[in-house]
């Protein structure tokens, strides 16, 4: 029974990986075919919100994808996207880009405009120079509307100025009763003329008695600070208020954009039986890095393991006299043993969880390559440290790590020695890396070795995943 519950669960991780590897190649996640296309270099002066893979378009027509994105040194310190653009399309010399947004909330993308097809072509790796434009940010559209508020809150402390005086205030009211005056004596020309064979002239007399009275509403308002623009003119702390839901919205929005999220599911497959169970252990991990800032991070994690958690319940007994209701040392009883085991006063009960789930939560804090980790291993306090190792090329990545947790062996039987493990992630893609190492090496009988796989993408690789997945479902849809 137990060969074909581990039999339907590797046919169920293999049809996985399989339509997992269908939608990357479909949607053009993993790229294996970039002979066919061209490398150029486009860059902006600001490329927030722009992310790698993200498309490279056309005449609105993916033609493309966003390869890398950098910071070279130099004098300008703009940002560059190394940008894969099919052979199909050349680029000429006036060849520009712009970058794009698919809507209020869509992902960006670059648009490129191919250029004149009489000027020479660009060769591979060149770079796109001619007036490249960036898309509004928030932050700049957030100092827009900083400034049309520091222009509302000058017209009002210039109208407050003005009619907020007793001054001011007479003027308004002497111009009030001018007009008042003036609508009465257009009223009374209007009625000695013949309005009716001067339809347009009364027509229009209406529209200025009707105007002038909108107006007179208009500034009773303001005189009263009634409205936004009253309220703003007689108090100043609306103003301030104003202010203050701008600079925070400015604040929150680069906050959001700052923190960046990183997916670690994997499993880990033991070589030898596991203690206390009978078959190889197997364990599996969905992990996920929030960055609020690319120094230190938190994490937290899912761990399921096919042989399970210890649990472990005590219960202490102590026996009285009903009739004294003293206490009865049962050690000088004279009773079987079997009675006796029935009295004592401890009793443990060991329970072992088969496929079981424990919830981990840790901070971590990086120093360069070097990132340590406190906090919930598998439900239990530990550390770790990680280490990215420094290769020469940008083709091999490994990280080594080294995890300590249930400093009092709660998890075994019989074995009080923490739980050390060492694991290996290699990467044999930018997503996808095969893992390996020991697990609990310096235990008595549940030392082990594992080898496993894992995937690990960020929050632009899924942004851009849904967006793909929308776009194909979209151009599906108008077929």
């Amino acid at each position: 029974m137990h060969g074909k519950l581990e039999t339907k669960v590797g046919l169920f991780v293999l049809i996985a990986i399989a339509i997992l590897a269908y939608m990357g190649f479909h949607i053009g996640a993993f790229r294996f075919n970039k002979e066919k296309y061209t490398n150029y270099t486009v860059c902006f002066r600001d490329a927030a919100g722009v992310s790698r893979k993200a498309d490279v378009k056309i005449s609105g027509v993916k033609v493309g994808w966003i390869d890398s994105i950098g910071l070279p040194s130099g004098k300008d310190n703009n940002a560059c996207l190394f940008v894969c653009v099919h052979n199909d399309y050349p680029l000429y010399e006036d060849a520009y880009a712009e970058i794009k947004q698919d809507s209020i909330l869509g992902s960006k993308y670059i648009e490129i405009f191919t250029g004149t097809d009489s000027l020479p072509k660009l060769l591979p790796n060149a770079r796109i120079v001619k007036r490249n434009i960036e898309a509004s940010s928030a932050d700049d559209l957030i100092k827009s509307f900083k400034g049309i508020a520091d222009n509302v809150e000058k017209i009002t402390k210039n109208l407050a100025n003005t009619i907020g005086t007793q001054e001011g205030q007479n003027s308004l009211q002497s111009m009030m009763n001018n007009m008042q005056k003036a609508t009465t004596h257009i009223a009374g020309v209007s009625k000695k003329l013949e309005i009716d064979l001067f339809p347009e002239v009364t027509e229009a007399v209406q529209g200025a008695k009707k105007g002038i009275s909108s107006g007179y509403n208009v500034l009773e308002k303001l005189e009263n600070g009634s409205g936004l623009l009253g309220k703003l003119i007689h108090d100043e702390e609306v103003s301030r208020d104003v202010r203050g839901a701008i600079l925070g919205l400015k604040n929150y929005v680069s906050k959001i954009d700052m923190v960046h999220i990183v997916f670690d599911p994997h499993f880990e497959t033991m070589y030898r039986p596991a203690e206390n169970y009978e078959f190889e252990n197997t364990k599996g991990y969905l992990e996920m890095r929030v960055y609020p800032r690319i120094d230190y991070f938190y994490m937290a994690q899912i761990v399921n393991s096919q042989k399970g958690f210890v649990s472990r319940t005590e219960r202490i007994f102590d026996y009285y006299d009903p009739k004294d209701d003293k206490l009865i040392d049962t050690s000088n009883l004279e009773l079987p043993d079997f009675a006796k085991l029935w009295l004592t006063l401890r009793r443990k009960k060991t329970i072992i969880n088969r496929n079981q789930f424990r919830l981990g939560l840790q901070f971590g804090k990086s120093f360069g390559s070097l990132s340590l980790r406190f906090g919930l291993f598998d439900g239990t306090g530990g550390a770790g440290i990680d280490f990215d190792i420094p290769f020469p090329t940008d083709k091999l990545r490994w990280i080594t790590t080294l995890e300590g947790f249930d400093f009092y062996g709660w998890n075994r039987i019989d074995d009080r020695r923490p739980h050390l493990k060492w694991i290996n992630r290699v990467f044999i893609m930018d997503t996808i890396y095969l893992t390996f190492g020991a697990d609990d090496f310096v235990s008595k009988k549940n030392a082990n070795a594992f080898f496993g796989a894992g995937i690990r993408f960020g929050d632009d690789e899924v942004k851009y995943l849904l967006s793909s997945m929308g776009s194909s479902a979209g151009n599906s849809g108008s077929i």
